[in-house]
């Protein structure tokens, strides 16, 4: 089960809070998240900072890209519909006209399937992981997920910024 933390903006989290939800996972005979991957972590200022600068890893457009495509709450459901505003808000600037498309959020899905297409070659040739799980996950999950999100962002064409 893959999950990250959203914390209101407002509020430090708890110390032990990733401790206790893995915990949790594990009396549920859930598979947490691996450890030093992209899951299982603290990630409001990461994923809105930096969309697309030098500081943007694979692993902020990951989480950023799956909470705005398929993510949903576990908790705190007003923290996650408030960081997923964030997140659009920044990716439809003020200035964006009616006719057109999110384009900045339209790059960034492109981007994220590059990435992973990328990882999926490099993990699979050069640290010579296996490759069957990390194909079907790509051409299926993955694959699926990009096509949602360029259509979703298609059908933002000649909608209001408050619409899009």
């Amino acid at each position: 089960m893959d999950y990250f933390l959203v914390p209101d903006a407002e509020n430090e989290r708890e110390e032990n809070t990733i401790e206790n939800i893995n915990k949790a996972v594990a009396q549920l005979d859930l598979k947490a998240p691996s450890q030093g991957g992209s899951f299982a972590k603290d990630t409001r200022q990461s994923i809105i900072q930096n969309i697309g600068g030098a500081q943007d890893s694979n692993d902020n457009i990951t989480q950023r890209m799956l909470l705005l495509l398929e993510g949903d709450w576990l908790f705190n459901e007003d923290g996650f519909r408030n960081l997923r505003q964030e997140i659009l808000d920044k990716y439809l600037g003020e200035d964006i006209p009616d006719h057109q498309v999110a384009l900045f959020l339209l790059n960034d899905i492109i981007r994220y399937w590059r990435t992973i297409c990328v990882d999926y070659e490099y993990k699979t040739t050069e640290e010579k992981k296996p490759w069957a799980i990390r194909n079907v996950k790509l051409v299926f999950s993955r694959k699926l997920l990009y096509a949602s999100g360029l259509f979703s962002v298609a059908l933002t064409a000649d909608m209001s910024r408050e619409g899009k």
